[in-house]
């Protein structure tokens, strides 16, 4: 597990009441929290168009059987796979024809699955599979088991940069750091995908393959602290 601090030395705000105690400062402070990537969660959306509903639904049910198939031939558990609720519209069209236009319906199925994957090189023989069955909308993303918990020691830590910076920016303008007086969390709950520090400094054998650098999941924390000062 891996920590890195990202730093807003940033005097916000100073208010002056009558009494110096009721003055605050606000720090802005950033800590991400980065761990291995372990898992590869899979959005798939079946999506199927005819003039007649009902072929749509049954054109669409054979889909997400094939679906069913592959997933099942990657021995996915069925407590990984997710989805949404099955939705039917219609869609007026125009024809062209000789003599002049035609006015038509189209009804559309679709249905987003989501497919989450505990073996991680194992998702780009499934992304394969997937485009060979005709499946061209879908989308991957790295994710992580070790992903309890990482918020709060994100906040932990996002709360020691702002007081470390609090106590300097509160030194330069002749004061002293109180107490806190409000927390504002400015904390997205989306993981973000990131290559390993490591790598990103060094130069790549032209023989390596992406897939074989590790990669890593990290989770943000960022945070408004309101200070007071004397």
């Amino acid at each position: 597990m891996r920590y890195i601090f990202v730093l807003f030395l940033c005097l916000s705000k100073l208010v002056a009441g009558e009494n110096d105690s009721l003055s605050t400062i606000t720090v802005h402070a950033t800590a991400r929290v980065e761990i291995p990537a372990d898992m590869v969660i899979f959005n798939v959306t079946v999506f199927m168009e005819k003039e007649d509903p009902q072929l749509a639904f049954n054109e669409h049910k054979y889909i997400v059987k094939r679906l069913l198939d592959l997933i099942s031939e990657f021995d996915i558990a069925d407590s990984n796979i997710t989805y949404s609720l099955l939705n039917m519209r219609p869609s007026e069209k125009i024809r062209r024809q000789q003599f002049g236009e035609e006015k038509y319906y189209t009804y559309t199925a679709s249905q987003i699955v989501k497919i989450t994957f505990y073996n991680v090189k194992s998702y780009l023989e499934f992304q394969i599979e997937l485009l060979k069955m005709g499946f061209n909308q879908f989308s991957s993303s790295f994710s992580s088991t070790h992903v309890k918990g990482l918020k709060e020691e994100g906040y932990k830590k996002a709360l020691l940069v702002a007081e470390e910076n609090a106590i300097i920016i509160a030194k330069n303008i002749g004061k002293k750091l109180g107490s806190i007086v409000q927390i504002i969390t400015e904390t997205s709950d989306k993981f973000e995908f990131e290559q390993p520090t490591a790598l990103r400094n060094i130069r790549l054998d032209r023989a390596t393959s992406l897939t074989d650098i590790e990669q890593t999941v990290s989770v943000v924390t960022r945070l408004r602290v309101v200070y007071k000062i004397f």
